[in-house]
């Protein structure tokens, strides 16, 4: 359709000429009345916001899925000890990317214990041991 212009109130693209000049509502839509004409609009961006969250997560999921088939193979890289383990040594993390943690299940409950007891600079060296000790270093 050329010149076609989508009505912000049923959301249709429809040809220029349904349109009076000026104006981004057709000309059905503005026989309509003003609680008709809500009703439709709201619909309407009701239909297109469920459409692009729809969207949105599927490929957020899609892309969650696809790392962590390569995390099967290859390990995903704790950030405190910095060793490679499958995704199952996580836990979940909703914002995250690729949905895990960065840091695996056992130096997470090291961390927690080393901060209750001695706070973050306890934390911090048995970091740096854990790293020191891992096959990659620091």
């Amino acid at each position: 359709m050329s010149n076609a212009i989508v009505c912000l109130c049923c959301g249709q693209d429809k040809p220029s000429y349904d349109f009076r000049p000026g104006h981004q509502i057709c000309t059905l839509c503005d026989t309509l009345s003003a609680a008709e004409a809500t009703i439709m609009a709201r619909a309407t961006f009701s239909a297109q916001h469920k459409f692009m969250t729809a969207t949105k997560d599927g490929r957020r999921q899609a892309r969650i899925a696809a790392k962590l088939v390569s995390y099967e193979t290859t390990g995903k890289r704790c950030t405190a000890c910095h060793c490679p383990k499958p995704p199952s040594a996580y836990n979940k993390c909703a914002p995250a990317p690729d949905g895990l943690q960065p840091i695996c299940r056992g130096c997470n409950e090291l961390r927690v214990a080393s901060i209750k007891n001695g706070g973050l600079t306890a934390w911090r060296t048995i970091r740096a041991a854990l790293r020191a000790s891992s096959p990659e270093g620091r």
